[in-house]
């Protein structure tokens, strides 16, 4: 699936097309909007982004959309959204574990497209962002190693979903599904839900730590095993290390 990028206009924008307004958008174009991929969104107190609206489609290649569209959110007094450039601002005294709806109106009502935002920090869900693997672990922990295919890229979203991927490209992934992790006991649990390629080998009870250094923060899981590539005719391991940018 390839992913088309969809400009909304900015004030500055609609004021330049003020005396020519833009056309409408095409139906099908209308209907494979999604707001931010259509995945929910992940920010933290004090974090400031800038929303758009996205397209699916099934071939290789992109185009830049612009079109009138005008942003919103559910009430809260510790975030706000710009209506006409989608800056959505969380204030930095937010409480992890919030979730609210962000809503864009495209072309006065033709169409309305919305998402669910979920403010997490790192102390709450220490698991969330995208990982890179480094190394297997035997199932008998005597030893570590640089598995012949590593998982590039392991994502935990604060929705309680998650993807692996093991050789990104687009928006391919290999398999994807939830997770429930118990931070003081550093126990986690993933569930599979579907996917391209489910490993056999797939075991998702086991246990997590998550350290950091000055540049990078370090997922150790062990007892448990995310399977290997289609070509990776290695035995049974039983963990994995990860790193994520800090």
């Amino acid at each position: 699936m390839a992913v088309l990028l969809a400009f909304s206009a900015s004030a500055r924008q609609q004021a330049v097309h003020k005396d020519s307004p833009l056309p409408p958008l095409d139906a099908e174009t209308l209907y494979l909007l999604t707001l931010e991929h259509g995945a929910s969104i992940d920010m933290k107190p004090g974090e400031e982004r800038f929303l758009q609206l996205w397209i699916q489609k099934c071939c290789v290649y992109s185009r830049a959309i612009r079109t009138a569209v005008r942003y919103s959110m559910d009430p809260r007094p510790d975030a706000s959204i710009d209506p006409y450039s989608g800056i959505l601002t969380i204030s930095p005294e937010a409480r992890a574990g919030t979730r609210f709806r962000v809503y864009a109106d495209v072309e006065n009502g033709r169409r309305i497209v919305s998402n669910d935002v979920y403010i997490e920090t790192r102390e709450s869900n220490p698991l969330q962002g995208s990982w890179r693997q480094v190394s297997e672990i035997a199932c008998d922990g005597l030893w570590e190693r640089p598995p012949s295919t590593t998982m590039q890229e392991l994502r935990f979203r604060n929705d309680g979903t998650f993807t692996a991927t093991w050789i990104p490209f687009e928006t391919y992934k290999d398999y994807w599904g939830f997770y429930t992790f118990n931070k003081p006991q550093g126990r986690m649990s993933l569930g599979i839900r579907a996917g391209n390629y489910i490993p056999p080998t797939f075991e998702g009870d086991g246990a997590f730590t998550v350290t950091e250094d000055e540049t990078q923060r370090y997922l150790r899981l062990t007892g448990l095993s995310l399977g290997r590539h289609r070509s990776d005719t290695e035995g049974q391991d039983c963990g994995a290390e990860f790193v994520a940018p800090k």
